[in-house]
């Protein structure tokens, strides 16, 4: 952590700097090097990344490209942003979209009909309107998250677009068009339906229609790479300190499987901020790209909404769209300035130490924003009349939609809740929200239901959904996301009250059994309270070791690689859910046990009161795991 805060200081340091350097910039080629050499190589080095690419375009043409630090660090390979690959991860949805958008435009593909009419399976029905290609581009089809097999261990354990689709679909959650949630299943469902409709593998058409016109010839969906791409192929890095790890092969492909250099990412921002064309080469029609670049669905107005595919990220009274992607070892951002003709590229080879990769990409965009398109000056808005009662409906816990529901995952969001709280001034804190620092960022309400951060730029709005409240969002994240308040399951502190109770009990067994024999001393029960002493202890054993299996389970899935982590996992987690059958017997045990110490005039307070928090334990144990999903037989996540 001190690490971390030494980076956002440094990174801070350098931002201030560069805006009071001078009262404003020119966006040139000299201004804009002189401030990447800056920010970026310091950035990098306290960071701990080995590389990465910047491009910045301007009025259709490259306005700068820079490749910093090393593709390879043993051989000392530096990036060069004209050939060095990148992967771009969740970047490389904007070609699917963009892909749709052309089928749309050769009638193929009605953005607002059912998509049960493209597909050779059928959705899960729900109540509320049928999924439409609209939804999946707005990801607000309603889906889950899915986990299991993005990542392919090897070649051999590559899945095909339609069989990852077919292997497990996920739940619907929301009815379609409620609410925006990122899903990479969705993607990739929009992508077969590309391949469908067209007659060409989804690979193959992307390269023919998009590579093609716009020269990207540094650019590919296929994996493992071609030949002649594998030798310019950057190394991943968990950090610079570490050895590189292997080519990440990624099942949901049109998702995030994308291998492009700096430069062939220039000339796909090109082609978007000229509406469709790229130097004679037309990939769009001026409107399909204008429909394309505008808000679709907006989560919590007044905020920016999700365009078809991009999402708006304006700021400063520009509109702005972009995309970020991640796989486990590249980080990357494309960033339009639509209005401006102008556009920004990062790409980097590691997370960095402590996931520092994360404030670096976010201060690049936003020091980028405020040197070149700094925002108007404008007095500063009052409080709102009624920001305590306001702010007193929003606080609370909240978990992320883009979660698992109908798994074992369901944990996760329990171990990552997000609490909102308010100070006697009316002033909100989220604790997920803080500064490149580390400290919370402080909200206060200026318009009705409209928080603006206390000496910054960002905003929070709640959503409603037929006057019901379901959660907020806030500028500083992607609007499909929302922050939902946390529904009863997701308080796990049953479930570890539970573990720890039985943890000691089951500690303390052996322990007073050691001391007995030592002084000669032998249990004072007989028949019914000597079985009673003897089930319940096994009872308590039973569920404790079952929840250490899930605690390992989730411990080696969270720090081990996921390309590991699909059907490697299934015995191991089809073991654990029926085993957990065990809490039913157990609490049963309980139950009879509390029945049996009660009822024995010989037995003292302590004795009673242990029965009673030892049910209390094993009951909380059982109705925890059936609410996270812990005891069943599926194996899809």
């Amino acid at each position: 952590m001190k690490r971390l805060i030494s980076i956002a200081m440094t990174l801070l340091w350098a931002a201030v700097a560069s805006a009071t350097t001078a009262p404003a910039h020119t966006l040139d080629a000299p201004d804009v090097n002189a401030w990447l050499d800056g920010i970026v190589r310091y950035g990098m080095q306290s960071a701990d990344i080995p590389g990465g690419v910047v491009v910045v375009v301007k009025d259709g043409e490259v306005l700068t490209e820079r490749g910093f630090g090393y593709a390879d660090i043993e051989t000392r390979k530096p990036v060069d942003p004209q050939s060095t690959l990148f992967r771009p991860g969740s970047v490389s949805k904007l070609f699917t979209w963009t892909a749709v958008m052309q089928q749309v435009e050769a009638g193929k593909i009605d953005l607002d009909a059912d998509i049960n009419r493209y597909l050779d399976f059928r959705m899960p029905e729900r109540d509320g309107p049928p999924i439409t290609m609209r939804h999946l581009m707005t990801h607000t089809a309603g889906f889950e998250e899915v986990l299991k097999n993005l990542y392919a261990a090897d070649s051999k354990r590559f899945l095909a677009v339609g069989a990852f689709l077919k292997g497990w679909t996920p739940r619907r959650v929301h009815a379609a068009g409620e609410q925006s949630a990122y899903s990479n299943y969705g993607a990739t469902l929009a992508a077969y339906i590309v391949e469908r409709v067209s007659g060409e593998s989804f690979n193959a058409y992307v390269a023919r229609h998009i590579f093609a016109p716009l020269g990207m010839d540094h650019s590919t969906f296929e994996q493992p790479l071609p030949a002649h791409l594998a030798q310019h192929m950057s190394k991943g890095y968990p950090d610079a300190s570490r050895q590189p790890k292997v080519f990440e092969l990624i099942n949901v492909a049109p998702a995030g499987s994308l291998s492009a250099s700096g430069a062939d990412m220039a000339k796909f921002m090109i082609a978007h901020l000229m509406n469709g064309t790229y130097r004679g080469a037309q990939i769009l029609e001026a409107q399909t790209a204008r429909l394309m670049h505008e808000e679709s669905f907006v989560q919590t107005p007044p905020l920016p909404g999700v365009a078809l595919g991009f999402y708006h990220e304006d700021r400063n009274g520009h509109a702005i769209i972009g995309h970020a992607g991640d796989t486990e070892l590249f980080h990357s951002d494309l960033h339009l300035f639509l209005d401006d003709n102008v556009g920004l590229f990062v790409s980097f080879n590691s997370a960095g130490k402590d996931g520092a990769v994360a404030l670096l990409r976010s201060q690049i965009f936003r020091e980028f924003t405020e040197r070149y398109f700094p925002a108007p000056e404008r007095a500063p808005l009052a409080t709102w009349p009624d920001a305590k009662a306001d702010g007193a409906k929003m606080v609370g816990t909240y978990i992320l939609n883009r979660r698992s529901h109908s798994n074992f995952l369901r944990v996760l969001s329990g171990l990552s809740r997000v609490n909102v709280a308010m100070d006697d001034d009316g002033i909100l804190t989220v604790s997920a929200l803080k500064t490149p620092g580390g400290m919370l960022r402080r909200w206060r309400e200026v318009g009705h239901l409209y928080w603006e951060e206390v000496d910054g730029d960002s905003h929070l709005a709640p959503r409603f959904v037929n006057g019901r409240y379901v959660g907020f969002t806030s500028d500083l994240r992607p609007p499909v996301m929302l922050f939902e308040p946390a529904p009863r399951w997701a308080n796990l502190t049953p479930l570890w009250a539970g573990f720890a109770y039985l943890a000691v009990f089951v500690l303390v067994w052996p322990i007073s059994a050691l001391v007995r024999a030592r002084y000669g001393q032998r249990l004072p029960f007989r028949d019914t309270a000597m079985r009673a002493y003897r089930l319940i202890r096994f009872a308590a054993l039973a569920d404790f070791i079952v929840l250490c299996g899930w605690l390992l389970l989730l411990a080696v899935m969270i720090s081990g690689d996921i390309a590991e982590q699909n059907d490697a996992v299934n015995p191991w987690l089809r073991l654990l859910e029926m085993c957990g059958l065990v809490a039913i017997p157990s609490a049963v045990i309980g139950a009879w046990h509390l029945t049996v110490v009660w009822r024995d005039p010989g037995r003292g307070w302590i004795a009673k009161l242990n029965s009673v928090l030892v049910l209390l334990a094993l009951l909380g144990v059982a109705m925890e795991m059936f609410a996270l999903n812990l005891i069943g037989w599926s194996v899809e996540f």
